[in-house]
């Protein structure tokens, strides 16, 4: 699973918005964090300089109130406005990701629909219902997460860390280079938990899919077995797979909250560096107060869009197995490309419009095949208006392909002319 499939790109269109938008309000929080932190430091050490006082001919002050100037109502003002618009930015980007993920999964569902309907009955044929169902339904559905949580928390993470990086840089190099060495031990433990958690994610989507599976056998085949009183067996059966979907399930969330926790301390480690570093220098009268409280305030916000987006990518990754097997149906090339015909209007319906030669439909040396081995002997037929034909034969030799031919569903050899048509299939059903 990666982080960001470059293939959303190309069959989302919805994606791009919300990237755009997305970096423009990180861009925003961003600077309103910088704007928080400095108004909060100044505050906080204009509040505490009164409180400070005590004979300093003991120590040395040095440079901890260097600076600090009495522009509180500035402070304050500039606080305030910088949290009204982080709150903003974090409520739209909600706003943005909930509306971008239904467009998404909208365009992907459609796009699997239609490509479905173009690789036609035979490779419907070969897939099992309930796993394609399960894609296009509950799998797509679990990208909610993905879109919702991940994809701001990664915009966060490339927009909102590297700025204030380069804050901390200009206000204190040693704090910088503690954070940009601990830094990359996230992405590395990021790294080594997400293969076992992909190992286990794959695994639970496999038992989900059994599940479904296996409940849809026992639907379908509930009036038989009733009448064979198998229904018991068929019981435990399911309370067994059940069992093993839940298992999966539980060891997926192990390892999110292990990934949690390692994230966590990796963050708290770097913090608690920076703290004891910047407090040495304070006692020492080598660093402002207020510069020291910025730095401080900044250096938890540098690692928490990282350590939320390990936690978002775990969330999401049951959102990112079903995807890639959406994709998986997408790439998928049909053997002959269909050609749907247009739908026969029955209430205006013209036995006139025939072809040149007075048919309705007309099948010249037509041969079909199954994995590149011909069904039958060439077929050449021809259907006049008013006449009823049957094909028959015994099972296997193609009466049916030979039906999804003329229909334009199956590769086939020869050539076929129809004329407008209406289709009833073995298995008629309502669709929407």
């Amino acid at each position: 699973m990666k982080p960001f499939d470059a293939r959303l790109l190309r069959y989302a269109r919805g994606i791009l918005p919300l990237l755009s938008w997305g970096t423009f309000l990180a861009l925003a929080r961003a600077v309103a964090i910088l704007i928080w932190a400095w108004s909060i430091a100044h505050l906080i050490a204009w509040v505490a300089r009164p409180l400070m006082i005590f004979d300093w001919s003991v120590t040395f002050q040095g440079q901890v109130f260097e600076g600090l100037e009495d522009h509180v109502k500035l402070w304050v003002g500039l606080a305030i406005t910088a949290v009204v618009v982080r709150s903003g930015a974090t409520w739209l980007m909600s706003v943005a990701a909930e509306r971008g993920a239904a467009r998404i999964k909208d365009e992907l569902r459609n796009s699997a629909l239609k490509h479905i309907e173009q690789l036609g009955p035979e490779w419907i044929a070969k897939e099992s219902e309930a796993k394609v169902t399960l894609r296009l339904s509950r799998g797509l559905d679990a990208l909610d997460a993905y879109f919702s949580q991940y994809v701001p928390q990664l915009l966060l993470t490339i927009t909102v860390t590297p700025l204030l990086t380069i804050a901390l840089i200009w206000a204190d190099l040693l704090s910088a280079i503690i954070v940009i060495i601990v830094f990359p031990v996230i992405p590395v433990f990021m790294i080594l938990i997400g293969l076992a958690t992909k190992s286990a994610q794959e695994k639970q989507w496999r038992a989900l899919t059994q599940l479904s599976n296996t409940y849809l056998d026992v639907v379908r085949g509930l009036r038989t077995l009733k009448l064979f009183r198998r229904e018991i067996r068929q019981v435990e059966r399911v309370a067994k797979v059940t069992e093993a979907y839940r298992s999966r399930t539980m060891q997926v969330l192990r390892v999110t909250f292990l990934s949690g926790f390692v994230l966590d301390l990796a963050g708290t480690f770097s913090v608690a560096l920076v703290a004891v570093t910047v407090g040495t220098r304070l006692v020492e009268g080598a660093f402002p107060l207020a510069l020291a409280l910025f730095v401080l305030l900044l250096v938890p916000e540098v690692f928490i869009p990282i350590r939320q987006v390990g936690a978002a990518f775990h969330a999401s990754s049951e959102g990112l197995a079903a995807a890639e097997d959406v994709f998986s149906i997408l790439e998928t090339t049909p053997e002959r490309p269909v050609q749907l015909s247009t739908h026969a209007d029955l209430a205006h319906f013209d036995l006139e419009h025939t072809l040149q030669d007075g048919s309705l439909i007309k099948l010249k040396n037509v041969q079909v095949s199954r994995s590149d081995a011909p069904l039958a002997e060439p077929l050449t037929l021809g259907v006049m208006p008013g006449e009823i034909v049957a094909i028959a034969g015994p099972s296997g030799v193609g009466k049916t392909t030979i039906l999804s031919a003329i229909l334009g569903f199956v590769k086939y050899s020869g050539e076929i002319s129809v004329t407008e048509y209406a289709w009833s299939g073995q298995r008629a059903g309502l669709l929407r």
